[in-house]
């Protein structure tokens, strides 16, 4: 199939595609601001480096600052959902809702990160640390030094890099990586055991109250089965002799177990396979995706094209589990990404048995929606109609009921305004992320014919298809590092909140694993999520309960005389009338437009900058242009 959509073509074009014009190790910044990637007006390819290269950092919970809805560990704003409802009824085991406090692992092979030309690749690894929600990642075929590695992590403050290169040529083959994100994990305590150098490193972390997580990430030879063999015997016996309990196996295995793995479908060497098998069954490991997946076909390499165009596909990027790890994991999924490799990424949730439920948090309207025109008149129609019908019943007291009255009203305009911001946020997805959207799920049709009938036409279409997925993610890598960078130019080193945000510390969020239940004896501990709100909920409300409220006037009168006696500040006289007068919508009107902008907003999610529009912008309508600009 011939590449010749015009679309796509003129998409990827204007993105800069190429990385001829990457920013490299400087050129990415991450960006704080409510508006990041979604002004109408996208600016075009290519910025001018600043002096300093700016470092990359962002809001330190993996979203954009004020970004809507913010929704924790899962894939950010525009990532379409790869290999989607791939446990949907698979095996009819049914999983956990994800936590925050829930962690997502993945594993990719880089194909090469530590030359020249290529460390360009460590952008996209820090953008898909931060928009897919990745808490760890293992990397293969690094090619980096410690040098390189101490280099990368003083630009790059959202990762903390354990590596083994190859001992005999660190930079330009092999190589084996975990990236904890720093922001999500608990990093500081962890420590590293490289069991096969450049091949097998182990990195042990704590992971939730009291529990130890053991990862191993493995680059396994690739060409030679007699060497894939006498690796795994290695890692084997090195497992046995320091009696090494592992929790997690991820990485480029290079074999694979099942013929079902590959396309065209084949055997791999039985030594080979009986090797890996003992070393994963001596650890209690299983494959988690097929457990999900069992009848299911998905890739994570493809080859390079032979001399007759032809090429193969094979499921060789893989994540193992604990025997107690398969019921609380979730969500296994293969993901074209947009990094320059032949390999896609491997990801899945995993949690323990002591995570609690963390819900989204509160949604909240994001500022850039007022750059739009027609979300702009929205918003005012609806306060117009809420006004007039405020005002219609304060004319009509009669009308007043306990569930139509002014607070309803008030109540139901924020509810209104910040559904219409939902609803508006989610149709802004640019082109590019239209096209993802697009090309995933036309990928996700070829594979589930292929389940039926591997000889079909169509499969043979899977190259194209994954071909025009990594561009169409790499265009989207590099828009919106340009675009980051040239914010970061404009507002670098100006004092302003951007530079607050941007040199803050970061820590991981705080999570309570437990409450102790009331009452004597030996202390017991309530580890349910619902448990744990009934505990504190109770005890608030027992707080409240605490104190005498049933007083008759003449008690209350002095039980408050007495307390306002002994009260040094006085209201003067003078001002006595001003403090009792009614409120003045002038007043009101003032008060808003004093607070300044970029303030967190509050319980009902709207901004002050929706208000002081909703107060002054009707007039300003006239002014604007189609791009929101005045």
């Amino acid at each position: 199939m011939q590449r010749n959509n015009h679309e796509n073509n003129n998409l990827v074009q204007a993105a800069g595609i190429g990385f001829a014009n990457n920013l490299g190790w400087g050129g990415n910044v991450e960006d704080h601001g409510s508006r990041a990637d979604h002004r109408p007006d996208d600016p075009p390819g290519g910025s001018r480096r600043l002096a300093t290269p700016p470092p990359a950092v962002d809001d330190g919970d993996g979203g954009d600052a004020g970004a809507l809805d913010h929704s924790g560990d899962v894939p950010g704003n525009g990532s379409p959902t790869a290999n989607e409802g791939a446990n949907d009824d698979s095996t009819g085991r049914k999983f956990k809702k994800h936590s925050r406090a829930a962690m997502r692992i993945a594993s990719l092979n880089m194909r090469g990160g530590g030359l020249t030309n290529s460390r360009d690749k460590w952008t996209s690894v820090h953008n898909l640390l931060r928009e897919e929600g990745l808490s760890i990642l293992a990397l293969q075929e690094t090619h980096i030094s410690t040098a390189d590695r101490r280099e990368i992590e003083k630009l790059y403050k959202r990762m903390r890099i354990f590596s083994s290169a190859d001992p005999d040529n660190a930079t330009t083959r092999g190589g084996v990586a975990l990236v904890l994100n720093t922001h999500k994990t608990n990093w500081q305590n962890a420590e590293e055991t490289v069991l096969v150098p450049g091949r097998a490193i182990l990195v042990t972390l704590e992971w939730g109250n009291k529990t130890k997580l053991r990862i191993l990430a493995v680059y396994a030879p690739s060409g030679n089965d007699e060497a894939n063999k006498n690796f795994w015997e290695v890692l084997e016996k090195r497992l046995k002799k320091d009696k090494i309990k592992i929790d997690v196996l991820l990485g480029d295995l290079n074999m694979v177990d099942s013929g079902l793995d590959r396309l065209p479908a084949r055997a791999d060497s039985a030594a080979v396979v009986d090797s890996f098998l003992s070393m994963t069954l001596s650890q209690h490991m299983h494959d988690g995706w097929r457990l999900a997946n069992p009848t299911k076909l998905d890739y994570s390499y493809r080859s390079s094209p032979r001399a007759d165009g032809s090429t193969s596909h094979s499921r060789i990027d893989r994540i193992y589990i604990k025997e107690e790890l398969v019921d609380q994991s979730d969500e296994w999924r293969i993901m074209v990404t947009g990094l320059r490799t032949d390999h896609f990424m491997v990801s899945a949730y995993i949690m323990t048995d002591e995570t609690p439920f963390v819900g989204r948090g509160r949604s909240t309207i994001p500022e850039f929606l007022t750059d739009y025109k027609e979300v702009r008149l929205s918003f005012m129609k609806m306060a117009k109609g809420s006004t007039s019908a405020i005002l219609d019943l304060s004319n009509r007291p009669e009308d007043r009921t306990d569930t139509h009255n002014v607070q309803t009203l008030w109540k139901s305009l924020k509810v209104s305004l910040l559904g219409e911001a939902q609803d508006s946020a989610k149709k802004r997805s640019t082109k590019l992320d239209r096209l993802i959207k697009k090309w995933e799920k036309r990928r996700k049709t070829i594979l589930k014919v292929a389940e039926e009938d591997l000889e079909n036409e169509e499969v043979l279409r899977l190259d194209e298809v994954e071909e025009e997925l990594r561009d169409l993610r790499a265009a989207r890598i590099l828009r919106r590092s340009t675009a980051l960078a040239a914010k970061h130019y404009a507002l670098g080193e100006t004092g302003a909140k951007y530079d607050y945000v941007l040199h803050r510390e970061h820590k991981p969020r705080d999570t309570i694993y437990a409450l102790r239940k009331p009452g004597p004896g030996p202390p017991e501990y309530e580890k349910t999520t619902n448990g744990m709100v009934s505990i504190a909920t109770t005890h608030h409300e027992d707080l409240q309960n605490a104190y005498e409220h049933q007083l008759d006037p003449a008690d209350w009168e002095e039980r408050a005389d007495a307390v306002l006696s002994k009260l040094k500040p006085r209201v003067r006289e003078a001002d006595r009338e001003g403090m009792a007068a009614t409120i003045s919508p002038e007043e009101v009107a003032a008060a808003i437009t004093n607070i300044k902008n970029g303030k967190a907003a509050g319980l009902d999610g709207i901004p002050i900058e929706i208000w002081k529009y909703l107060l002054l912008g009707h007039p300003e309508e006239q002014t604007r242009n189609e791009q929101g600009r005045k």
